[in-house]
């Protein structure tokens, strides 16, 4: 039986290890890149590039069976996938592409994302020479990043946020600590206010307020390429465009499709913890599939979520609570050591 993982995050990758060795499993992972990338600890390359190398793992050095095609995706339908180069067929697919990250500026020139290791490195470069840096988006990724600069450099940063607190998901509590430490490292923080258009080195926000910044770092959340897919029916997507998962994580109407990770249409926290969840239940419903067998049921376990505000300090976030301090920081730097080790 022929398995194909689209997608190596923290979803494609665990679902490859835990299927590696499977006797009378063929295993294939397809991915843009030759490793894992441990993505929380993206906005730590800001001010410390170096640290890459820690934080990725390349797919040969853990999955020994797996073949591994790195390539880009550009086509899935009901029966197989193109990439850039081929054409691969499956008899089970497992979609965890992960979600893009859009800039909604026409002029994007010296406008980051923190998406991947690559580009955030690159960013890193930028961040040097600047004076003036903006962060659109105060959710978990603009709060972290606005941590990291305002606290390891003396450049002036601007957060600006469409919602009235920072990490608006997060009880009150965690708001509250996260706007007292960013404010107490000089952070100017514009709640409220969306930027919608850019004159050269100036930003405009909804409130017509102009914003000078040398570098802009955009993180207002998530998207999903729906033009991936062909031959799907509508309802497969829901209206954000992410994947419609049954109890077993089937695509809906799919039986021979799973789906983990960002791109799985449920209401639940874009998180690694969420999409490790997801792999364990799709690597032991394969098998099951496989052997056939009754599958497994996902259900999400709630756990604290940990916010970075720079290397020492941090929050942990669990409704309806809130703790700061320097634990939370420690825990997820753990978590980030344990992650790479599992594999």
């Amino acid at each position: 039986m022929r398995v194909v993982i689209l997608g190596g995050g923290f979803c494609g990758s665990m679902v490859a290890k835990r299927l590696d060795n499977i006797d009378d499993l063929d295993v294939i992972l397809i991915d843009k890149e030759p490793y894992f990338e441990y993505y929380p600890s993206l906005p730590k390359l800001i001010t410390n590039p170096d640290h890459h190398e820690k934080i990725i793992k390349r797919y040969s050095m853990f999955l020994k069976d797996v073949k591994i095609i790195t390539e880009k995706v550009v086509k899935i339908t009901p029966g197989d996938v193109l990439t850039t180069k081929r054409t691969v067929d499956f008899d089970i697919l497992v979609i965890s592409l992960g979600a893009n990250y859009p800039i909604y500026l026409d002029d994007k020139k010296n406008v980051f994302t923190v998406s991947s290791g690559k580009e955030v490195k690159e960013l890193s470069k930028r961040i040097e020479k600047a004076s003036d840096v903006l962060i659109v988006g105060g959710g978990l990724i603009g709060t972290e990043v606005a941590a990291e600069i305002a606290s390891k450099t003396e450049k002036d940063v601007t957060l600006v946020h469409s919602h009235r607190r920072l990490i608006e998901r997060n009880p009150k509590m965690a708001s509250f600590f996260a706007e007292k430490y960013l404010r107490s490292k000089g952070v100017r923080l514009i709640f409220n206010e969306k930027v919608v258009d850019r004159e050269g080195k100036e930003y405009v926000t909804s409130e017509g307020r102009r914003i000078n910044s040398d570098v802009c770092i955009w993180s207002t959340g998530l998207s999903f390429d729906r033009s991936l897919f062909r031959g799907f029916e509508d309802s497969c997507f829901t209206g954000k465009n992410t994947l419609k998962v049954n109890e077993h994580l089937h695509l809906i109407d799919h039986p021979d499709i799973f789906v983990g990770g960002d791109i799985a249409g449920m209401d639940e926290e874009k998180t690694g913890h969420n999409a490790d969840s997801h792999s364990k239940v799709i690597a032991d419903n394969v098998i099951r599939s496989s052997e056939s067998l009754s599958l497994k049921r996902y259900t999400n376990v709630k756990i604290p979520l940990f916010i970075s505000l720079g290397d020492v300090n941090g929050l942990i976030s669990f409704n309806p609570l809130a703790i700061p301090g320097p634990v939370p920081a420690v825990v997820k730097y753990l978590l980030e050591k344990g992650a790479l080790l599992r594999l």
